[in-house]
């Protein structure tokens, strides 16, 4: 007499996760995730706790929904949460690279953005996949969902992850940093912040090449070419 969400992994995208890492990760942000009662760390299935009357952050009417968003990722961000495996962004760049065969654009003038940025610090548990539908809020509570990708990261790459996937406007973006911020941000934090926006272009153009190239789907392409045209805008 309970509800439940079962999550039937795709065979053809298990390359991309390590699914005992993410049990641990599971594991460890209780406190912010749906109920997880059931994960299989070697086929990806995954039973959680069905939320009655959830939405995810777009369909969220709440007015403040980005201020209670912002707080929960700086309380994540801030829980000393660490699987000690860091979300490698120049790796994981060229894994997608090695897995593509339709390169609908050339994305080699714009790597150099990867040199170095995984030496910046510092380091924590990061979601790293910020989409609108990992976000659910139930009445005025927030989670987050879905921690396929989730590794050590640099805190930014979560920041520009949310403004980037969910393409918010000026005004929406300045309320969700300074939210999460809460202070007046500087120069070197900006310039950072702006490097990190295009490095998810980038690696999420590479990433739906990859899907285009698996699938044939022309969603990733349409993807891919907002991506792109976003990297050639803030580049």
């Amino acid at each position: 007499n309970n509800a439940y969400v079962i999550r039937i992994s795709n065979d053809l995208n298990n390359h991309l996760f390590d699914r005992k890492l993410e049990k641990k990760v599971i594991n460890l942000v209780k406190q912010f995730d749906c109920k997880t009662i059931y994960i299989n760390e070697v086929t990806g299935l995954k039973i959680s706790k069905y939320l009655d009357n959830a939405q995810i952050i777009s369909n969220c009417n709440l007015d403040n929904k980005i201020e209670i968003f912002a707080k929960l990722l700086y309380q994540f961000h801030n829980s000393n949460l660490k699987v000690n495996q860091s979300f490698n962004i120049k790796q994981t760049y060229y894994n997608y690279k090695s897995h593509t065969t339709k390169f609908i654009y050339d994305l080699t003038k714009f790597e150099y953005l990867l040199n170095d940025i995984d030496s910046i610090g510092p380091k924590v548990l990061c979601h790293n996949d910020l989409v609108d539908g990992n976000i659910l809020f139930q009445n005025d509570r927030c989670y987050l969902i879905d921690y396929e990708y989730a590794k050590d990261n640099h805190p930014f790459f979560d920041l520009m992850s949310f403004i980037t996937e969910n393409n918010l406007n000026i005004k929406d973006r300045n309320k969700f940093l300074n939210s999460y911020f809460k202070s007046e941000i500087s120069n070197e934090q900006l310039s950072l912040l702006n490097r990190f926006e295009s490095i998810h272009n980038l690696l999420w153009c590479m990433w739906s090449m990859m899907m285009y190239t698996n699938k044939n789907q022309i969603v990733y392409a349409e993807i891919a070419k907002t991506k792109y045209e976003n990297l050639i805008k803030n580049s």
